[in-house]
């Protein structure tokens, strides 16, 4: 099932980027070559990549991919790492947490204003439903990486290997 669910955040992501760089380039195709420019293609464009960047984020997340200033980390002690790693799993935590709840108040805002976007008219709370829903795909990779670092064989950097840790979610 975690597979599952993996596979689908994976493909999801991909499809949305892909589908938000092909319509840009149709967008670019039609506006040089024939003149005629799609009117919701800019926004459809940057909605679709949005969704796939912020879905991306979990991605990246499982894998131990971002950017991380390792100065100082390649010379500390294995428990200090371990230490470090957990405290910053719950500080994701609870960012994942205000992305869930801040972004809820926005798709139910944005709802019962029947805001919409300027040029192509489209209702905005779906386009806003990826805060609360990349919230959820990053927190449950963060819950997931802080109950392996809290495990029995890891409790304190016992048998724990730093940024080798990946998520089944």
């Amino acid at each position: 099932m975690n597979q599952r669910f993996e596979k689908v955040r994976d493909a999801l992501g991909g499809i949305f980027f892909m589908a938000g760089m092909t319509i840009f380039l149709v967008n670019v195709i039609m506006r040089y070559i024939f003149n005629n420019a799609l009117i919701w293609g800019n926004e459809v464009g940057i909605f679709l990549l949005i969704w796939g960047s912020l879905i991306g984020w979990s991605i990246a997340a499982k894998d131990n991919r971002h950017i991380q200033v390792d100065l100082l980390w390649d010379y500390m002690p294995i428990p200090i790492k371990w230490g470090m790693d957990v405290f910053a799993d719950i500080i994701n935590i609870c960012f994942c947490a205000f992305l869930i709840y801040a972004g809820y108040q926005n798709v139910v805002g944005y709802f019962h204003a029947s805001i919409r976007s300027t040029n192509s008219g489209f209702m905005l709370w779906p386009v806003m439903l990826i805060l609360p829903v990349s919230g959820i795909f990053l927190g449950l990779v963060y819950v997931g990486n802080l109950l392996r670092k809290i495990q029995s064989d890891q409790l304190f950097g016992k048998g724990y290997t730093p940024g080798k840790i990946h998520t089944d979610i």
